[in-house]
């Protein structure tokens, strides 16, 4: 039931991105050098404090899920080996954190992005909030029911749709016209966001035991979440130079390559395997 719990904990994260996106729009009529900053501190302040006094040490439970192939004390690989082998030896893994990279140069589209393409089509602010509110909630709102969907049907054709359904939805922003549209086609890329977006961490999580689970996800994470950067600069200069279109048409089309690439690469499903140790199959 790993879908399921990533599901439930992603989803609850980008309702709350949704919320406050749309919150966003009323803050521009405010005191936008002092509200956004107050808000996003008080967040930030209940984040820590449920973090100190409310949510319980999860390592423990991490071991008794390792299954009878399991040592009774398993030992992670070198940090080397597990660096090497999700970033670029392990097929699927590999795929994967290019799956995230690129699942990241689409939010940096939705968040930064698309505004401004909106806005250059005179869309006002309030309706703005409203189109990226509705891809937020799209996505944050699906992952209740597809994370529990790659429990019972495997990952690999909820995340490969995923992508496609994205690349659809970034597509369509640039072939439609007028709010409504808009509005559509922004919950088609939410909704393939909400495929690919937790059945991805735990496909990650599936090929790797408790020992390496940690260090594997970080290492995933970080290619992931460089996405945030790299999207920042390589789509900037493009939108700079070509404008938002071209941009956002150019992560579309990544976006639909790498679901054909996660499709090929990605096992239906994945057996246990002993804790602690790259296989000769490359698992970690």
């Amino acid at each position: 039931e790993r879908g399921l719990a990533m599901g439930i904990n992603e989803g609850m994260g980008y309702l709350g991105v949704a919320a406050t996106t749309v919150l966003a729009a009323r803050l521009a009529d405010g005191n936008l050098a002092v509200h956004p900053f107050a808000l996003a501190g008080g967040i930030l302040l209940l984040g820590l404090l449920l973090t100190l006094w409310a949510v319980p040490e999860t390592n423990p439970h991490a071991h008794p899920t390792s299954g009878p192939l399991a040592s009774p004390a398993p030992q992670r690989p070198p940090l080397k080996a597990i660096w090497a082998e999700t970033s670029w030896r392990h097929p699927a893994l590999s795929a994967m954190t290019v799956g995230g990279l690129v699942n990241k140069l689409a939010d940096t589209v939705a968040w930064g992005l698309l505004p401004l393409f909106l806005a250059q089509r005179g869309l006002p602010v309030s309706q703005i909030a409203w189109v990226s509110g509705v891809y937020g909630a799209a996505w944050g709102a699906g992952q209740f029911f597809t994370g529990p969907l790659s429990d019972a049907a495997g990952r690999r054709l909820p995340i490969a749709v995923g992508f496609w359904l994205l690349g659809t939805g970034l597509w369509g922003l640039t072939q439609v016209h007028g709010y409504a549209w808009w509005l559509v086609v922004a919950g088609v890329a939410g909704l393939g966001m909400a495929l690919l977006y937790p059945n991805l961490n735990a496909a990650v999580a599936d090929y790797a035991e408790p020992a390496s689970r940690g260090a594997v996800l970080g290492v995933y994470r970080l290619w992931r979440d460089g996405g945030y950067a790299i999207g920042a600069v390589c789509l900037g200069v493009l939108a700079a130079g070509q404008g938002t279109e071209v941009a956002i048409l150019a992560v579309a089309a990544l976006s639909g390559m790498t679901g054909s690439l996660l499709a090929r690469r990605l096992a239906a499903r994945v057996s246990p395997v002993a804790a602690g140790s790259v296989m000769e199959d490359g698992t970690i």
